[in-house]
């Protein structure tokens, strides 16, 4: 199963080469430690193949990532060294190399890459040869949303042969059917293009088996995914904003190398008021949509202030959409609360301040479970036990049941925007 957030998408073994008179920043101005023996003699093999003055690329999706990439590509047990370059002149476009470890790293051969932004960055064998292909996008500013895709077939010769060469807003590669990787891509333009695309290798040539047209006024896509969709389907969650804060996710079947778009009236069950994340949240390698769903109140409260329950919802093979997951998140303080399905409709009541927070069942004073979020000490009283703690926050509980207690979790911020 492949999960990509949005500006998020790398694969592959990867390292980071620290101290090489190549970059070109603020760090250059401190000393260097002295690099491992492997890393120098990989330091001074891009010194002594690449041109002077040049600035080693970083893929902007992957800004975390490294700016040289260590992986077999030929299948033979040793790493080949993957590096792609822009020079400082204004006219130069991107360009890469790929080294080999023969008794000392030789550079295999030259890449012509494009633009002057590296986006994407990753490897497989499309082609069914046993060497990854290597699929490099580019775009000639970072604020540009027009990206070009290369995909490189390095196994014919000293110089790489293009399979592809297309436009694109986001890809990703995964197997579908017959145990052979198909590439996805989608090219977005509000108000204009909102098209999947399903590759296959044939041959020689990466071939369109089937294309599909989407709504192209959505805000664009803020998680896309591909895995099992039911026992027996396989195919993409597409997670899209579609107004000032509401959402839906296309959820799109492929099988027998054709997209079919499952839920297209208007009754569609994946819109939800805000971001959700499509994600398997029951661990059984099958995706699930997520919506929002209102707990109970006496009174209706504004959209900003409801304290929405995330509710995941799993296909069948009838397309029909049964729960397995419920849970309660706070993205301020940075913690969930799963709900057990067994338990009846229940309200959740916060302090104005949101540091305090009951979950209970619908209309009673009966407390399942409470969290208290301090920056400080613990309250007075010896009642409270504490459920964890970060740089910023306690958070404590009057809750007595341990299993109750388990029903606590940490989450990462939520980093991506609607």
């Amino acid at each position: 199963m492949k999960l990509f957030l949005k500006l998020l998408f790398l694969t592959g073994a990867l390292f980071v080469v620290g101290g090489c008179s190549l970059f070109h920043s603020s760090a250059d101005l401190i000393t260097p430690p002295q690099l491992p023996l492997a890393k120098e003699e990989i330091r001074m093999a891009i010194e002594k193949y690449l041109p002077e003055n040049v600035e080693i690329l970083t893929p902007l999706n992957n800004q975390a990532g490294s700016q040289i990439e260590l992986i077999d590509l030929d299948g033979d047990q040793v790493d080949e060294a993957v590096v792609f370059y822009r020079p400082q002149q204004q006219s130069d476009i991107i360009k890469g190399v790929v080294l080999k470890d023969n008794n000392g790293w030789t550079k295999v051969m030259d890449i012509d890459g494009e633009g002057k932004i590296l986006v994407d960055l990753v490897f497989y064998d499309l082609n069914q040869d046993g060497t990854l292909e290597i699929l490099a996008g580019f775009a000639y500013s970072e604020d540009s949303e027009d990206y070009g895709l290369l995909v490189y077939d390095i196994s014919s010769g000293s110089e790489p042969k293009v399979l592809l060469d297309k436009p694109y807003s986001h890809f990703l590669v995964d197997q579908f059917f017959d145990d052979k990787n198909s590439l996805v891509l989608i090219k977005f333009t509000k108000g204009k293009q909102n098209t999947v695309y399903l590759y296959e290798n044939h041959k020689t040539d990466m071939i369109v088996q089937d294309q599909l047209e989407l709504d192209s006024y959505i805000n664009g896509y803020y998680s896309y995914q591909s895995g099992q969709l039911t026992n027996t389907e396989y195919g993409l969650m597409l997670d899209a904003g579609i107004g000032a804060h509401s959402a839906q996710t296309f959820i799109i079947s492929i099988k027998n190398g054709k997209l079919t778009n499952i839920f297209t009236g208007t009754d569609d069950p994946t819109f939800k008021a805000s971001a959700v994340i499509s994600n398997d949240t029951n661990n059984d390698g099958i995706l699930e949509y997520g919506v929002l769903e209102e707990p109970y109140m006496e009174e209706p409260l504004p959209y900003a202030t409801t304290p929405y329950i995330t509710v995941h919802y799993q296909l069948n093979d009838s397309w029909k959409s049964e729960v397995v997951s419920k849970a309660y998140y706070d993205y301020e303080h940075l913690f969930r609360v799963d709900i057990p399905l067994e338990w009846p409709r229940i309200q959740i009541d916060r302090s104005d301040d949101r540091r305090y927070l009951e979950i209970k069942p619908a209309g009673t004073d009966t407390v399942f479970f409470d969290v208290y979020i301090t920056r400080n000490k613990k309250p007075s009283g010896n009642d409270w036990y504490t459920l964890a703690e970060t740089d910023d926050f306690v958070y404590l509980t009057k809750t007595t049941k341990n299993n109750n207690r388990q029903l606590f979790h940490l989450i990462e911020p939520l980093d991506f925007i609607n």
